[in-house]
């Protein structure tokens, strides 16, 4: 059974009075067809998918975010970084990193090494107490003499490694520098559920259609599909007279477009 057929079929079981022969096909497209009364569309369930993300494609173009009810929803699910957002994320941190050199610390040389040495021991990439290291900066020397107290509850031994593992980590900080940095910026990345997020967070979410229209984020079209379509389904979409998707025969879907 051919697609006049089955809008022939579908429309007698409607109980229209209604001859094949008054059902004409469109001279411009196969899949278009007119009665006396009404305009319709008769697809595959393949073609009806590409229609319809065709025709979310085309409405997101025009009105990005605006087309959708829960925005919030869309851009937490489906919204995609781009290889140049993982670039741009990267370059981004790094900045930060530079400037916090140039910034003060009451302990450390600087902010950036502060964050960086905090960051190192909380992940134990580092085999050293965050406090000691405190202790250790607090005394202003280098001694290991001055480093250990008598007072203190930790071993002596424990205290001279750890004294050794500080002064090693600060002699040799600047030839690890890039590799603490990479591990900081991976680590910093991972708080975030996606790129999404982290221009949310530090943009705010007006701020999304700028990254997306920069090609920096990119609608998850499929994905969007499938919401909507789970939603509402692909009447509302492609039967533009009443919304309806009618099923026919042998696997086609009817939309009356008129």
């Amino acid at each position: 059974m051919d697609r006049k057929e089955s809008l022939y079929k579908y429309l007698v079981e409607q109980g229209e009075d209604i001859k094949l022969s008054d059902i004409k096909e469109s001279d411009y497209d196969k899949k278009s067809f007119e009665t006396p009364n009404a305009e319709y569309e008769v697809l595959t369930d393949d073609e009806a998918d590409e229609a319809f993300l065709n025709s979310q494609e085309c409405l997101i173009d025009d009105i990005g975010l605006d087309a959708f009810c829960d925005k919030d929803y869309v851009i937490n699910n489906y919204i995609l970084g781009t290889e140049s957002m993982e670039q741009y994320i990267e370059e981004d941190y790094e900045s930060y990193l530079n400037d916090i050199k140039f910034e003060s610390d009451s302990n450390f040389d600087s902010r950036y090494m502060q964050e960086i040495t905090e960051f190192l021991c909380e992940k134990n990439i580092l085999d050293i107490d965050y406090d000691d290291i405190l202790e250790y900066l607090s005394e202003k020397e280098t001694s290991l003499q001055d480093f250990i107290s008598e007072n203190d509850d930790i071993s002596l031994l424990r205290k001279i490694e750890s004294y050794s593992n500080i002064k090693r980590y600060f002699d040799e900080f600047e030839d690890n520098e890039d590799e603490y940095n990479e591990k900081w910026i991976e680590n910093t990345m991972d708080g975030y559920e996606n790129e999404a997020e982290w221009v949310v967070s530090n943009f705010g979410k007006d701020a999304i259609a700028g990254f997306i229209e920069n090609g920096l984020l990119e609608y998850d079209m499929e994905g969007i599909c499938d919401y909507i379509e789970r939603l509402d389904g692909r009447g509302p979409t492609l039967a533009s007279y009443d919304g309806e998707e009618r099923e026919g025969s042998d696997g086609y879907y009817i939309y009356r477009t008129n």
